[in-house]
């Protein structure tokens, strides 16, 4: 679509500009199509006058767009953000940008959900710790493209691997999402860039962090051996040795984004080649290892290398006893969509451990390649994804893997209409 220009003439077959005019109004009644409204910045109050003859749902939406709008031009840091922001905010002004639906490829992946399957066993370990989230459609962003304000949702996927115990993944599963829900709601149309994601995701795992070791928020009580407490002080979710990784993945007809605290793992499947969208968090890592020891840390290798001789891990939510040294920041990436994309895979080194990402990623291919739904007996058998997360659970148990063993299989290719499931 060509960019449209605030004129009077300027219309198509779906997108119209606001108009007084009555026959207009009744055509768009009688062909019962949504049509394409300007937001005018400048004439706020005539437009509201003017809105009887929509539906509320549609002035509520509208007026929540434009109050939002007008609280975040100027919220993000940098002045490239800023330039951005004016920019876009002069062509919403100016007629150019409008809100567009059913004219694109991404209004028509708005009831897209990709197709998901998941397992996750005790495997030989006597507790299990191990979580994962599968959350279709859970929230929804603006995106401006070619002019025009598409609203597109975001399908949240996550492994939690929980050490110690299981407080701290259980925890993260009933409220990392709606964190992380409760960050986008100060992001509006603007195209969500590397930057912002990682600010958003830091946010969200510091949060987790805090309310899982029982951190004072103010950050005046936090240290370990401090027995002091003031109003921003909170029980605690889980003891000090308790802790999980997190690997969350974001999926929107746009872009991959992937957020990782941890040992856990997600791997791309991009044109028959496996690509690692996370880095794992171990204290052999050369960067991992400057960072703890020039916090006073130190890493001993006792069956495997570990901070402090205990925790197998460098980074992960909760863990108060190895704070100082044991952080919650995640590595965020932000991968931009390709006709090339298969799947994604995301696990606890339940499975990495034993099975690297090119042999993980040809057994998927090859069950989503081969896997077919034949009835049998008026029952269907399960489906690729499902089946490919088995498969990779039996070869993990196959080749020794004594860990939890999670699993998430999300097809890029082919989706279903959203669904919800926790």
């Amino acid at each position: 679509m060509e960019a449209l220009t605030a004129t009077p003439d300027a219309h198509c077959s779906s997108c119209n500009f606001l108009d007084e005019n009555p026959s207009l109004t009744a055509r768009r009644r009688r062909l019962e199509i949504r049509r394409l409204k300007l937001l005018t910045c400048s004439d706020t109050d005539g437009t509201m006058k003017k809105r009887n003859h929509r539906s509320e749902a549609e002035s509520v939406c509208e007026d929540s767009f434009m109050d939002r709008s007008k609280e975040n031009w100027a919220s993000e840091e940098g002045e490239e953000g800023e330039r951005e922001k004016v920019g876009l905010k002069e062509e919403i002004e100016g007629g150019v940008i409008m809100f567009c639906e059913g004219s694109s490829s991404l209004t028509s992946s708005s009831s897209w959900s990709p197709k998901s399957g998941c397992v996750s066993v005790i495997g030989r370990r006597r507790e299990m710790e191990d979580v994962v989230t599968v959350m279709p459609g859970f929230h929804t962003v603006y995106v401006v493209e070619e002019s025009c304000m598409h609203a597109v949702p975001l399908h949240y996927f996550a492994v939690y691997d929980g050490h110690g115990g299981s407080q701290a993944s259980q925890f993260c599963k009933d409220r990392f999402h709606e964190a992380l829900a409760e960050e986008l709601k100060g992001i509006d149309c603007l195209t969500i860039g590397a930057g912002e994601w990682s600010k958003v995701m830091a946010a969200c795992f510091q949060r987790m962090d805090v309310d899982v070791g029982g951190l004072c928020r103010s950050g005046v009580c936090n240290d370990v051996e401090s027995e002091s407490q003031c109003e921003s002080c909170h029980d605690t979710i889980a003891p000090g040795n308790v802790g999980s990784t997190a690997v969350i993945a974001l999926v929107t007809p746009l872009q991959l984004v992937v957020a990782n605290c941890g040992d856990s793992r997600a791997v791309l499947s991009r044109g028959g080649k496996a690509i690692p969208l996370s880095s794992d968090h171990r204290p052999e890592r050369e960067d991992e290892l400057r960072r703890i020891e020039a916090a006073g840390g130190r890493v001993l290798f006792w069956d495997g290398y570990r901070v402090g001789g205990f925790l197998a891990v460098s980074r992960s939510i909760g863990d108060r006893y190895l704070k100082q040294y044991v952080i919650s920041d995640p590595e965020v990436t932000c991968t931009e969509r390709s006709e090339d994309d298969e799947f994604l895979i995301l696990a606890s080194d339940g499975l990495w451990d034993v099975v690297p990402n090119d042999v993980a990623c040809a057994v998927v291919r090859k069950c989503l390649g081969t896997h077919r739904r034949p009835h049998h007996r008026g029952k269907t058998t399960r489906s690729g994804v499902e089946a490919a997360a088995a498969m990779l659970t039996n070869i993990a148990m196959a080749r020794g893997s004594d860990d939890n063993i999670s699993i998430v299989v999300v097809n890029l290719r082919e989706g279903s209409a959203p669904r919800q499931v926790e």
